[in-house]
């Protein structure tokens, strides 16, 4: 049996009741990495887990069956977009690129227009409806918040008009550098059952600004819904993520009850 076993790929699962007897056996079934048991009971149920095992695993193989109510992904404009971007030796994608990339596999995104000027920002305005909110359309700033690029639940078109001076003015004193397209106006989306959720990438995509970007957005909606302050727990030995918060304005401080854990606070409203 213990010959046979070594040429197969079957999986081969003895019982050998009693003890003086088959002890020699046992042993030498032992030595073969064969299980041998004592009784029949825990056999079989080794044996029901091998199968249960090899049912999921083929299961995992399975390619689940394509959702055919919902329009096939447009590849070869997503694949225009990733071009344009490698050809201008860029590694991330501009806020409008990230919109068509989504449209193209039919992820829905809010619709957005870049108006260059107060009066047309006006126009699209009332062509869109209120409310409505604003960012800066710049190709060297990602995180327009950390720029002040960013105005949201804009309900009135005086409130739109002042927004899109302010918008421009705060970037040209933050980021001097950066050439600015204009001001991409898109509606305003309140859901109030809505609900964050965070995208895990390959290790290949780290440190590309994902996890910078994420946080963004997420304390431009904190500040949009009108909570005051945002607060975390950090390891005090992760040198890395306490740079990467500090970065996003959050105040650090030791903790008092845990000489490993960093308190941080960022105050998402002034005064």
């Amino acid at each position: 049996m213990i010959e046979v076993a070594s040429g197969s790929d079957k999986p081969l699962v003895t019982c050998w009741m009693g003890e003086a007897r088959v002890r020699e056996v046992r042993a030498l079934f032992k030595n073969a990495g064969i299980p041998t048991f004592r009784t029949p009971e825990p056999a079989v149920e080794l044996f029901s887990h091998i199968s249960a095992y090899y049912r999921n695993q083929r299961l995992l193989m399975q390619t689940p069956a394509p959702l055919s109510h919902l329009a096939s992904p447009n590849v070869e404009s997503a694949r225009l977009v990733i071009e344009t971007a490698l050809a201008e030796r860029r590694s991330v994608l501009t806020e409008m690129e990230s919109k068509a990339l989504l449209a193209a596999f039919r992820i829905p995104i809010a619709s957005t227009v870049v108006a260059r000027s107060v009066t047309e920002a006006m126009v699209l305005a009332e062509e869109i409806g209120l409310p409505l909110a604003m960012k800066i359309d710049s190709p060297q700033i990602t995180h327009k918040s950390d720029s002040g690029g960013v105005r949201l639940n804009l309900t009135t078109l005086q409130s739109v008009r002042s927004a899109y001076q302010d918008v421009l003015d705060e970037v040209r004193r933050n980021r001097p550098d950066a050439s600015v397209n204009g001001v991409a106006i898109e509606p305003m989306i309140l859901k109030p059952n809505g609900r964050e959720f965070a995208v895990v990438v390959a290790d290949e995509w780290a440190h590309r600004g994902i996890a910078r970007r994420l946080m963004g957005l997420l304390i431009e909606t904190a500040r949009a819904k009108g909570l005051k302050y945002m607060n975390g727990e950090f390891l005090s030995s992760n040198a890395r993520m306490l740079k990467f918060v500090a970065d996003l304005g959050f105040v650090l401080s030791k903790s008092s009850d845990d000489p490993t854990v960093a308190s941080g606070v960022l105050a998402l409203q002034e005064g």
